[in-house]
């Protein structure tokens, strides 16, 4: 995954064709140092927990690698460019990194005196580009815009991402600072529950199933009206007595987060510490929500049928693996 073969520029033509593919974005792909081409690849280390830096690094060059390795239209492009070249003897395109098709990555960085690892970095898909005359995706050729003028008032701070998109991204971020930096969540069963909780929240924004069942992303809330406590005692409008069921109290999990990133200022939604504290308040309230219908069942038991069905609502939650609340267990 050396660079020493290639010059800075078509290096840096290399990192705005792979951000193209994997952040949706349209840089030039000119090589050119430009304020645009940092921001995106802030974006893309926000991404990843890589730190909050435009710098490419060795880190940072090995996530961009196997991110497109996990891109089916770049494989694609591999696998034809190979081809091409003669490196894979007409193998079919399947956009999968097979073991055959690193197999003929590795033959093809070997006969140009790469480093025949089988990952295709810039080294590799820029000598793929010039053998084959094949483009992969996510080169734009476009001239290249001209400067504007610097406003003399900075505009307010507008996210480019939607809302659905920038959630996706927070959920990652917290999930790859949980994997690569486990010591920022110093309390281990915190640092377990929340992961889990991630990955089912991503689950739930990608539509993805568990167990052959949608995810299940719905908890109840204790805020600072300990809602349980005013459903089993009648303290409220949603209350047992006043003839609410325990599904009205129902939240869901993903929008809640989302409503939560999303009042965050613009600049503050890359911040991992404030992303951070977003995520632990909606742990810290599903948590305390958990107790609050336990301790109430607890005091009351069966002779209370609001503290009843609470717990059983939060019981047979926490034995489904689909739910976000079998994190809590």
């Amino acid at each position: 995954m050396a660079t020493a073969s290639i010059t800075p520029k078509q290096y840096i033509g290399w990192v705005q064709r792979s951000l193209n593919r994997l952040l949706g974005c349209s840089l030039i792909s000119d090589g050119i140092d430009s304020e645009p081409y940092r921001d995106q690849v802030k974006e893309f280390k926000f991404g990843y927990a890589l730190g909050p830096s435009a710098q490419v690094g060795v880190a940072e060059q090995n996530a961009l690698i196997k991110a497109n390795h996990l891109t089916p239209e770049y494989v694609a492009w591999a696998q034809a460019a190979l081809n091409a070249v003669g490196a894979s003897m007409g193998a079919p395109i399947t956009g999968t990194m097979s073991t055959e098709s690193k197999a003929s990555v590795k033959s093809f960085q070997a006969y140009e005196g790469l480093v025949d690892d089988g990952w295709i970095g810039a080294q590799t898909e820029v000598r793929l580009m010039a053998r084959s005359g094949l483009v992969p995706p996510g080169h734009v050729t476009a001239g290249t815009p001209p400067k504007k003028p610097k406003p003399p008032v900075k505009p307010p701070q507008i996210d480019p991402l939607p809302p659905e998109k920038r959630m996706e991204r927070v959920v990652n971020a917290i999930i790859y600072e949980i994997q690569f930096k486990p010591q920022v969540y110093p309390n281990t069963q915190q640092r377990k529950r929340v992961a889990c909780l991630m990955l089912k929240i991503k689950k739930k924004i990608r539509g993805e199933w568990i167990g052959g069942k949608r995810v299940d992303d719905s908890y109840i809330s204790k805020g600072g009206t300990d809602y349980p406590r005013q459903y089993a005692l009648g303290m409220g409008p949603l209350s047992y007595s006043g003839g609410a069921i325990v599904e009205d109290l129902e939240l869901s999990a993903a929008e809640t987060l989302q409503r939560n990133i999303m009042r965050l200022p613009p600049s503050k939604r890359t911040q991992q510490n404030a992303i951070r504290k977003v995520v632990l308040a909606l742990d810290y309230d599903i948590e305390g929500a958990l107790n609050s219908i336990s301790n109430v069942y607890n005091v009351h038991g069966d002779s209370n049928m609001g503290a009843k069905l609470l717990h059983e609502w939060g019981m047979a939650k926490q034995k489904r693996p689909e739910s976000i609340l079998s994190c809590y267990n």
